[in-house]
């Protein structure tokens, strides 16, 4: 005859334990990575449409007045959110970094990132998680990086 041997409560309940313990490791590294993946896809997106802006440049002796302009009609960040472009023509109407000088002097282009929210300069609670494009295209990553 065929003895079948179940699990103990105490059996059960160690079990259960452990996979919570392991759930609560793997889960915040997997999100980590996703974020990590989400900023990297938005940077390969600046870093393109930051290209096209340049050879828009190069073909019009001048920067698109938008991103439609320039071929970027539709693009979306990982977020799905549309990326922020300006042309900047007086030195005080770009982004501002943590010691409020702009960041850039030709154009700004960035990014709102995770918590779908942008300030005006890269130190406020707001901006720090934006994926921009600083100093005229020289950085391009996380604004709390810059």
């Amino acid at each position: 005859m065929i003895k079948i041997h179940g699990f103990t409560l105490i059996e059960l309940l160690i079990a259960i334990a452990i996979l919570g313990i392991v759930a609560s490791l793997a889960i915040p590294s997997y999100s980590e990575y996703i974020d990590r993946a989400n900023n990297a896809d938005a940077m390969a997106d600046i870093a393109e449409i930051q290209s096209a802006i340049e050879r828009f440049y190069v073909a019009n002796d001048r920067f698109p007045n938008s991103l439609a302009e320039a071929g970027f009609n539709s693009q979306k960040d990982p977020w799905k959110r549309r990326y922020y472009y300006t042309v900047i023509t007086n030195p005080l109407m770009g982004r501002m970094d943590q010691n409020n000088r702009p960041i850039n002097s030709d154009y700004d282009l960035y990014s709102s990132g995770k918590n779908k929210s942008t300030g005006s300069s890269l130190a406020t609670g707001a901006g720090t998680d934006d994926i921009v494009r600083g100093r005229n295209g020289r950085f391009i990553g996380v604004a709390r990086d810059y």
